[in-house]
């Protein structure tokens, strides 16, 4: 009883920590939208275009970009609906491998692709 316990309080600090980030990044999103013309550079309007893909929260889902991984490589990237036709899984099962992040039966892990460090490279600060 105890342990079932502490799996919904770990289940229910993850959901906590998952709507936190999603808060940050709605914020940043907000901050990036509000910018006048003059302030914003193309670096600026690529994080904001990857920000507003990746909390686009719609119809669109299928069309987000899924990294297959196998033994910490990157081995097929893909839309989702792609990655399930070619690793033959149903969209109920993708979801639930995205979300928690489990590996398959075949020993892949999938995840969404992070655009985050595709940003900051092209980023000259000085």
């Amino acid at each position: 009883m105890k342990q079932n316990q502490q799996a919904m309080k770990q289940k229910e600090h993850e959901k906590k920590k998952r709507h936190r980030e999603r808060a940050l990044k709605l914020q940043r999103l907000l901050y990036l939208s509000n910018l006048d013309d003059r302030e914003i550079d193309p670096i600026s309007e690529e994080e904001r275009e990857a920000l507003r893909v990746e909390l686009w929260r719609g119809e669109q889902s299928h069309l987000r970009i899924v990294e297959v991984l196998y033994k910490g490589e990157v081995i097929f990237t893909g839309t989702r609906k792609d990655v399930c036709r070619k690793c033959k899984k149903a969209n109920r099962t993708m979801s639930d491998l995205l979300r928690y992040g489990h590996e398959d039966k075949q020993g892949r892990t999938y995840r969404y692709k992070d655009w985050s460090g595709t940003i900051d490279d092209g980023v000259d600060y000085d």
